[in-house]
């Protein structure tokens, strides 16, 4: 399965739009994106600079919010 069918899938199971080409969205639904984005990259940033999180543990909150990014951002 594709990195794409996972998000299908994901977008079937809790009943979202799939678009199958390019579309403009509304401004409240692009605010929203954003905004989704900025607290993956947030999550990134405080991940690899909190220096309570070391190791192994850093690691895997960094790749925890890398692919929440790109979800989102294929998603959307």
């Amino acid at each position: 399965m594709s990195f794409q069918d996972d998000i299908i899938e994901f977008r079937r199971k809790y009943d979202l739009h799939i678009p199958y080409r390019p579309h403009h969205i509304a401004a409240n639904e692009f605010a929203f994106r954003v905004g989704h984005l900025e607290e993956e990259l947030s999550e990134l940033k405080e991940a690899f600079s909190n220096p309570k999180i070391k190791g192994t543990h850093m690691l895997a909150e960094m790749a925890d919010a890398l692919v929440d990014l790109c979800y989102v951002a294929m998603g959307t």
